[in-house]
C-alpha cells in the first residue's frame, strides 16, 4: 500500500452491505509528529464515521495503535500482549477531509504498479 491508492470501506463481516465504519482521529505534537508511547503505538480517538462502500484515497503513512483501543475490536483475543493494527490516513471523497482507518476495514480497488 502506498500514497495515493485508491480505497473502498468495507467490513471484515463476509455478508454486511450496510452500516458504518469508525473513523479516527491521530494526534500530533507540537512538531507535527504523532504522539506515540515508548512502543511507537499511538492512541487514536473514534471522531465519527464512514458508510460501508465509501471511497477514499491513502493520504500518508500508517500508524501503529493497540487493536484492543479500536471500536469493534474490544473483544479480540491479543496474540501474546501487544497485538497492534495500521491505521491509515484516507482522504475521503464524499466526505472531503482525512479520517484514520484501520487496514482491515478498506480494500485497494487500484494503486500504483511497480
Amino acid at each position: 500500500m502506498s500514497v495515493g491508492d485508491r480505497i473502498k470501506v468495507m467490513t471484515s463481516h463476509l455478508f454486511q452491505a450496510e452500516g458504518n465504519v469508525a473513523i479516527y482521529h491521530v494526534s500530533v505534537d507540537s512538531n507535527n509528529k504523532y504522539v506515540v508511547d515508548s512502543e511507537g503505538v499511538c492512541s487514536p480517538s473514534v471522531v465519527g464515521g464512514v458508510k460501508l462502500g465509501s471511497t477514499g484515497t491513502i493520504d500518508g503513512h500508517a500508524v501503529r495503535a493497540r487493536r484492543t483501543s479500536l471500536k469493534g475490536f474490544e473483544k479480540v483475543t491479543t496474540m501474546g500482549g501487544n497485538d497492534t493494527i495500521l491505521l491509515y490516513p484516507i482522504w475521503f471523497d464524499h466526505y472531503k477531509q482525512v479520517g484514520w482507518l484501520p487496514i482491515d476495514h478498506f480494500q485497494i480497488v487500484s494503486g500504483q504498479t511497480t
